[in-house]
């Protein structure tokens, strides 16, 4: 039996994430609760495990984590013993995606009416939004995400562990630094630094030495 888990429960996204698995094919979705004290033993029918009682099982599971915010993705996934942990992509069928991008087959979620375009790379533990657009020869780099709406223009880079927040539109040819942030319906014209944050239309620099997006999952 084709079986996942999710790892994550306090995610906003688990709902979107058990739909993916659904369509992808998935016929045991276990959620596993990494903090071990969510209340309650199901969710949508699937079984809710926590993660002190798995500790002991010999074997090996295939994982994603539902978790969009990059900081406690990032956290939960580096905190999973590797030997038990096996990280899988998950792609909603409605997403359009080129075939000459190349998409990790470690940890990306993409959600429902992506578009990607070609010669894109999207990198290991990467969140992709339902209809996000990113367009040709975008690099999504490790453990970021690009959430509802936004607008990736061609050639533009986001850095790892960036948030690209909603409806957010990064013009071509622009780098955005690792760990930053790009506020919802920031219009981005000009290269963004590491750990900075950017907002407004046309975006400017909110605030520097930031530590990457902290907000819900």
């Amino acid at each position: 039996m084709k079986e996942i888990y999710l790892v994550g429960m306090q995610s906003f996204y688990i709902s979107e994430a058990i739909d993916i698995c659904e369509l992808s094919g998935y016929k045991k979705i276990i959620l596993l609760d990494n903090l071990n004290n969510f209340p309650k033993h199901k969710i949508f029918g699937y079984d809710v495990i926590k993660l002190k009682d798995f500790a002991y099982t010999p074997k090996t599971i295939d994982y994603v984590c539902p978790i969009r915010t990059p900081f406690y993705r990032k956290s939960i996934i580096n905190g999973l013993p590797e030997n038990k942990f096996r990280p899988v992509s998950l792609i909603h069928p409605s997403a359009v995606i080129a075939r000459s991008c190349e998409i990790s087959g470690k940890g990306v979620i993409i959600g429902a009416n992506a578009v990607i375009g070609a010669q894109s790379k999207i990198g290991n533990f990467t969140l992709i939004n339902r209809g996000a657009l990113i367009g040709h020869d975008v690099t999504v780099s490790d453990f970021a995400t690009i959430e509802s709406g936004a607008i990736l223009a061609g050639q533009t880079v986001i850095g790892s562990g960036s948030y690209i927040a909603m409806g957010a539109k990064i013009l071509p040819k622009i780098n955005i630094g690792q760990d930053s942030i790009a506020a919802a319906g920031a219009v981005v014209r000009e290269n963004v630094s590491d750990n900075t944050m950017v907002a407004g239309v046309p975006a400017v620099v909110k605030k520097k030495y930031t530590e990457g997006y902290r907000g819900t999952g």
